[in-house]
């Protein structure tokens, strides 16, 4: 049973994320478009999020090894809280993507 635990804890942690971004980007993609925005717009904002997991994700092991997964983690969710409501308080696109990277 120790031996799952790490494993429970990447798919509980993974499942979290999923939960978040199903939740997020509806509702990021509704306000551009109250907003007039273009689909392809909103397409290059929905992009954002996946165009960071390619580029940072060759760098996680030299993190996790550097700061320790709970450290990790709880920067990753610091950061994920601010990202939202940067969203919340800015009202140009522009700057919506790299908010959203």
């Amino acid at each position: 049973m120790p031996r799952l635990l790490p494993l429970i804890a990447a798919i509980a942690a993974i499942s979290i994320v999923g939960v978040g971004l199903s939740m997020t980007i509806p509702l990021i993609a509704v306000r551009m478009e109250a907003a007039g925005y273009s689909a392809s717009a909103n397409g290059w904002g929905v992009a954002m999020s996946g165009l960071a997991t390619i580029l940072v994700s060759p760098f996680m092991p030299a993190l996790v090894r550097r700061l320790g997964v709970r450290r990790l983690m709880s920067l990753a969710l610091a950061l994920a809280v601010a990202s939202l409501a940067g969203l919340a308080f800015v009202d140009n696109v522009l700057w919506w993507f790299p908010i959203r990277f």
